[in-house]
C-alpha cells in the first residue's frame, strides 16, 4: 500500500513539474547530464535519508510516515528552489532538475527498504 501511495505521489509531483517549466534560457543549456544535475541528484538522495533519519529515529515516526513526510519535504525544496531560480535574472525553472530531485528521492527510498 505504501509503495502505491508513494508511486501515485511521485507521478502528481511529476506532472505538475513540467507544466511549470515554461521560461528556458537559450544561452545557457539544459543538459541532462551535467555537475548540476548530479548535484541535484545527490542533495535530494541527501535531504531525504536526513529527513527519514530524523523522523523515524528522533521523533520516532513509523517507517511507512517517515518515507512520506521525508518525499513530501524533499520534493517541496526541490520544487521551492526551480521557482526561485525562476524568479532570479540568469536562472531558468528547469523541469530536468526536478527529475534529478526526483530519481534523488527514489534513491532514497532504495536505501531505507
Amino acid at each position: 500500500m505504501l509503495r502505491k501511495v508513494v508511486l501515485v505521489c511521485f507521478i502528481l509531483i511529476l506532472l505538475l513539474y513540467l507544466p511549470l517549466s515554461g521560461k528556458v534560457n537559450e544561452q545557457k543549456p539544459d543538459l541532462w547530464l551535467s555537475k548540476d544535475k548530479f548535484s541535484h541528484l545527490a542533495s535530494s538522495t541527501f535531504l531525504f535519508c536526513w529527513h527519514y533519519e530524523i523522523l523515524n529515529n528522533v521523533c520516532q515516526m513509523n517507517k511507512g510516515k517517515s518515507k512520506i513526510i521525508a518525499i513530501s519535504l524533499t520534493g517541496f525544496y526541490g520544487l521551492m528552489k526551480e521557482i526561485y531560480d525562476s524568479k532570479n535574472k540568469g536562472n531558468y525553472f528547469s523541469y530536468k532538475d526536478l527529475i534529478f530531485n526526483t530519481l534523488g528521492c527514489f534513491i532514497g527510498l532504495v536505501i531505507y527498504q
